[in-house]
């Protein structure tokens, strides 16, 4: 074979290893799609707790000043939460008022009450309590605590 071909071969397959190089070297460097997961901070309610306060001369018409509702939330920071309770009077002669309900809870925020508030309750009477509360923006995992102020 001529040198002249061994030239035009040798420089042929450089081209071609060349082109091949750049192929490889680009497929390489092409960034993987990745997929972005946001994750969420969360709310995490393990309890929730009524605080009764009495005001005045008597107390306890409305059940122990403690009292556990019980359940487990899980929700997005931020969401709103609404939460149901019923109070009984033991009282037997006296009308007892709900006065205020807040939220005793850092971070959490009282929406609304409803019936609205003062509510009186005779003897042996009951109410129905709901309050809509929204939640912290930021992670939280413990209880709720709801405190209702009475006399």
């Amino acid at each position: 074979m001529r040198t002249q071909y061994k030239v035009i071969i040798g420089v042929a397959v450089a081209i071609v290893l060349i082109i091949v190089g750049i192929g490889i070297v680009g497929y390489l460097s092409t960034p993987t799609p990745t997929t972005v997961t946001t994750i969420l901070p969360t709310v995490t309610i393990t309890g929730v707790n009524l605080e009764i306060e009495y005001t005045g001369d008597t107390g306890g018409y409305f059940g122990p000043s403690s009292q556990s509702l019980g359940g487990t939330l899980s929700v997005t920071a931020g969401s709103t939460i609404t939460e149901t309770f019923t109070l009984t009077s033991s009282a037997i002669l006296f009308t007892h008022s709900i006065n205020q309900v807040t939220v005793g809870t850092p971070g959490f925020t009282l929406l609304s009450v409803s019936p609205s508030l003062p509510y009186s309750v005779g003897p042996g009477g009951s109410v129905t309590i709901t309050v809509v509360i929204q939640t912290p923006n930021t992670n939280y995992v413990g209880t709720l605590n709801i405190v209702v102020l009475t006399s």
